[in-house]
């Protein structure tokens, strides 16, 4: 509906699909991994800045509750499931609800257990220098090291595609 001062109320349609139905628009063209991986780079990278400019003190503390928990596990799927949780909290650390909701629509596609069993302790290195550049406040240090680490889990997936195929 769209109103017009003066002149009532109106029935629109649109061409274009709403941000409700970004799940929808996946599922329907079953994007291979490396699309969605390029999807989900282009979703962290840039949110990272907005996550190390606003997270919270609380925020920060849980993020370096999840690395240590990561240090301590020796379960692929527990890792896997830490790594996520990491990422779901940078989401949420950016303060801005619809790159959460965007993130959270998407993230059962990120093929999560196939990036900790490809990067394990590399990974949640690079969680930690993320984490601190977050405490800085430094959003150009988080994005290059959110960058760094996910063009090495790009890497190790480009590769097991090939082995695949």
């Amino acid at each position: 509906l769209e109103s017009k001062r003066g002149c009532g109320t109106f029935v629109c349609t649109t061409t274009q699909p709403s941000l409700g139905s970004v799940g929808t628009i996946l599922s329907i063209y079953d994007s291979d991994r490396i699309s969605m991986f390029e999807f989900r780079k282009m979703l962290e990278v840039t949110s990272v800045g907005y996550a190390a400019m606003r997270a919270t003190g609380e925020q920060i503390e849980k993020m370096q509750e999840i690395i240590q928990k990561t240090l301590r596990s020796d379960s692929i799927a527990e890792s896997a499931k830490l790594d996520l949780e990491f990422h779901h909290l940078l989401a949420e650390a950016t303060a801005n609800p619809v790159i959460l909701r965007t993130y959270e629509m998407v993230q059962n596609s990120f093929h999560f257990e196939q990036n900790i069993a490809f990067r394990g302790i590399t990974g949640v290195e690079y969680h930690r220098k993320i984490l601190t550049a977050i405490v800085v406040r430094d959003a150009e240090l988080a994005k290059r090291y959110m960058n760094e680490h996910l063009d090495m889990t790009y890497c190790d997936l480009v590769n097991a595609q090939l082995k695949e195929d």
